[in-house]
């Protein structure tokens, strides 16, 4: 999640913002469709649900999604490992928005990424990548902001209050790079080489670290860090992190309703309008256009209300149905 301040007179008119004209059934049995018949591997990607377990990629397979040379970090036992133990906390998040197939499609998109940058970029480093990823968001598994870390009857009346909901998820969002990064640290001690879990710490902090400082002790650092954020943010807007996020709410009782209404404002006001402006998603541009396209058509079509919030925020053009 991106976070810049949006006009006051934009925020309190969306405090409210709860849409009744969503075809959520129509809208799941569509992505089931064009997921089998998608060709582009940025839209298979961005259109990939996991919903059948068994096709989520193992740690070995995300471990050969690139070719990488016989000195890559990915080919250490025990860093695979902690990429695996990693998965397998995210497989239990109760966070809609932040689980294990958000974890597998960011990887994929990474993939991109790294395919795009390696010939400039000889010695980058898959293992780094994929390990800073898998862990980049376990801090939200156990934390789900005060609102909703227990079903107390006062935070249940509390929730009702759109305002309060947004704090909670703001605090939650600030505390979770540097929880997630402690995390690793933690678990991966005298395990892996000190340098390589330094790398991996600060590419989850991403962009909430010192670039200059960080940059002079590890020279290259900051791609890492840029190519985390990259491939958070494309799967940000991806198709598959909508629909899992309500289905999970509707069929598994993850959070509510209210939450999501909540997380999609904060994200549309805060970090899309100014996204392809962001210095460090110039790596990442041709790739967003092709997602926002998609998801701005697929939107368009079963929630026309939250279509016109995006077409204004979203530079795109309103599609006639």
């Amino acid at each position: 999640m991106l976070f810049y301040m949006p006009s006051i007179q934009t925020y309190l008119r969306l405090l409210a913002y709860n849409p009744s004209d969503r075809d959520y059934d129509a809208a799941h049995e569509w992505l089931l469709r064009v997921n089998d018949i998608e060709t582009s591997e940025v839209l298979k990607i961005a259109t990939s649900t996991y919903e059948n377990q068994e096709h989520i990629p193992s740690v070995k397979e995300l471990a050969e999604l690139v070719k990488t040379n016989e000195n890559d970090s990915i080919h250490i036992p025990e860093l695979q490992k902690i990429i695996g133990e990693a998965l397998a906390i995210m497989k239990q998040s109760r966070d809609p928005m932040h689980d294990q197939t958000h974890i597998v499609r960011a990887i994929r998109f990474a993939h991109i990424l790294y395919k795009k940058l390696i010939p400039e970029n000889k010695t980058l480093d898959w293992g780094i990548i994929v390990a800073a990823l898998s862990w980049h968001d376990v801090y939200r598994v156990k934390n789900l902001g005060f609102l909703y870390n227990k079903n107390t009857p006062l935070r249940k009346a509390l929730r009702k209050i759109p305002w309060l909901i947004d704090i909670d998820i703001y605090l939650v969002f600030k505390k979770d790079s540097i929880g997630s990064a402690l995390s690793f640290l933690k678990e991966s001690k005298r395990r892996i080489p000190k340098d390589l879990r330094r790398k991996i710490a600060i590419a989850i902090l991403g962009e909430h670290s010192l670039s200059g400082f960080q940059e002079s002790i590890f020279p290259g650092i900051s791609l890492y860090k840029t190519i985390v954020f990259c491939a958070d943010t494309l799967d940000l807007i991806s198709i598959s992190r909508a629909c899992n996020g309500w289905r999970s709410i509707q069929k598994k009782g993850l959070m509510d309703m209210r939450w999501y209404n909540r997380l999609l404002v904060l994200n549309i006001l805060s970090g899309l309008p100014r996204l392809e402006q962001h210095p460090s998603f110039a790596i990442a541009l041709d790739l967003y256009q092709i997602i926002k396209q998609s998801t701005y058509e697929y939107v368009s079509r079963f929630f026309p209300t939250d279509a016109k919030l995006l077409s204004g925020l979203m530079n795109q053009k309103p599609i006639v149905q």
